[in-house]
């Protein structure tokens, strides 16, 4: 059926509709508002108004991806917590320095994220740091110390026990020019000839002092022998006397405390 009751016949369409929007043009749909809210300068038209954002409102879209936490964000009612490292750190300053020292470095990159906790990644780094010069200052100042009175002490052990052995390289090695020449004990003809005359055996060396004045040490030490004219056993007192010649310490001399 048509409008007005008239019908189509066979093989008819209908035409195109009577009416017309009243102001002549085709309906589409509204444009998408722009992804600015705020709009873009003009282009091509010289002093063409244009209000952009305020001053310090950030751009839309600025900051970090929709669903991805700024740095240091903090659920509401939540506060922030100070990561384990930074504990760490501190801890390990006070005990191991170097490692305290690296551990709180590390920290310091943690706590700025976690937005709690930089103080105590700080104060192992100092601490850390601190402790770590102080070690190398007493290491420079006890090294050679320590140096100085094991070096004598070495020596004296080296002989005595060059004489238990007869080995007459480490004799002449333990043993100052001056100490040989007034013992007679030159050549190793000579030490063979004391060694084989000594009276006593299983000589027990334990020293108990060790001093350095002026460059001349003092090694005081306890000694247990066997006599082999008696077969007793007997403990004495001794002093060395141990110099440096051609760079190393050496005995130059021996002396019996109380006699």
């Amino acid at each position: 059926m048509s409008q007005g009751g008239q019908g189509y016949g066979a093989g008819e369409q209908p035409g195109s509709p009577s009416w017309r929007p009243q102001d002549g043009g085709v309906r589409s749909p509204p444009a998408e508002p722009p992804a600015d809210p705020w709009g873009t300068p003009p282009q091509g038209q010289p002093g063409a108004p244009w209000v952009g954002p305020p001053a310090g409102y950030p751009h839309p879209g600025y900051g970090p991806p929709a669903g991805y936490p700024h740095p240091g964000y903090v659920p509401p009612g939540q506060a922030p917590r100070t990561p384990t490292i930074a504990v760490v750190g501190l801890v390990l300053a006070i005990v191991m320095a170097p490692v305290g020292l690296v551990v709180s470095l590390v920290a310091l990159g943690r706590t700025k994220r976690a937005g709690a906790g930089r103080g105590l990644a700080v104060a192992g780094s100092i601490v850390g740091a601190v402790l770590l010069v102080v070690g190398i200052g007493v290491a420079v100042v006890m090294v050679p110390l320590v140096a100085e009175l094991t070096g004598p002490r070495a020596s004296v052990l080296r002989l005595d026990a060059a004489v238990a052995s007869s080995s007459c390289d480490e004799f002449m090695a333990t043993s100052t020019r001056a100490f040989r020449t007034s013992n007679e004990l030159t050549t190793c003809d000579d030490f063979a000839a004391f060694v084989a005359s000594n009276g006593y055996q299983d000589n027990q060396v334990q020293v108990t002092r060790v001093s350095v004045e002026n460059g001349v040490a003092s090694v005081s030490t306890t000694e247990t022998y066997l006599w082999l004219d008696d077969g007793q056993t007997y403990t004495d007192r001794f002093v060395y006397r141990v110099v440096k010649e051609d760079g190393a310490w050496r005995v130059d001399g021996v002396d019996l405390v109380g006699q």
